[in-house]
């Protein structure tokens, strides 16, 4: 059963929340934390979630809309990232004594951008994609199993696409290949703690909006932003 975008009662709120897991990550990309000897980029610690919210979208809304919101949420990047690499190499005034702290910080935004976006673009949609089909396979049955599935596919492919794209000449390869293993297997322990609520969560989004979309005979083409 499908309803018109305007109806939605949460839509907004949940498009939001996977912007902020995504947007709010490009900072913590370059920060390198150790944990217990297990080394991990910044981002690791709230990236995840978007992915997680991506499944729930299109759980209960269908691939177009998840597909829509992942689209905003490059483009949205891609404004904040540009502003601040801006700012970052404007000339800072004669009292501001931080300048080589705040470029370190932040003066790798795009570079951070651009390689998270293209590895989102193969990633996600495959991970959105994957939700879809298989809800139409499986008759709407074992979300928590579809999640995983989709997720542990979407973020293989994310993370070595990513993890390329954005140490390769600022990590030394062992490092690199260090950062990107034990970054996936941190994801996937967090999609399996992470599959319960957010399954819950999409079992309540359904009952409050009173719709859960089959995506039969759509056009999964990533680059088509209508609804149709």
């Amino acid at each position: 059963m499908k309803k018109q975008k305007a109806q939605y009662k949460c839509i907004i709120f949940i498009a939001v929340l996977y912007f902020t897991a995504w947007a709010a990550t490009y900072p913590m990309v370059y920060k390198m934390v150790s944990l217990a000897h297990v080394l991990e980029t910044g981002a690791i610690f709230l990236f995840p979630l978007s992915y997680a919210l991506a499944d729930v979208i299109t759980e209960v809304y269908g691939y177009q809309v998840a597909r829509q919101v992942v689209w905003t949420a490059l483009i949205c990047g891609f404004l904040y990232t540009s502003a601040l690499e801006v700012v970052t190499y404007m000339p800072p005034a004669k009292f501001w004594h931080h300048e080589g702290a705040y470029q370190v910080v932040f003066g790798h935004m795009l570079r951070a951008y651009f390689s998270l976006a293209i590895a989102t673009i193969i990633g996600a949609f495959v991970n959105i994609y994957i939700i879809s089909k298989w809800k139409i396979f499986l008759k709407g049955r074992y979300f928590w199993l579809r999640s995983l599935g989709s997720t542990a596919i979407g973020e293989l492919l994310f993370t070595i696409i990513g993890g390329a794209l954005s140490y390769s000449g600022i990590e030394p390869f062992h490092q690199m290949f260090w950062l990107m293993f034990d970054g996936y297997m941190f994801k996937m322990i967090y999609a399996f703690i992470a599959v319960w609520p957010i399954a819950l969560l999409a079992i309540m989004l359904k009952r409050i909006e009173k719709v859960d979309v089959f995506d039969n005979n759509i056009n999964y083409n990533p680059f088509k932003l209508g609804v149709d």
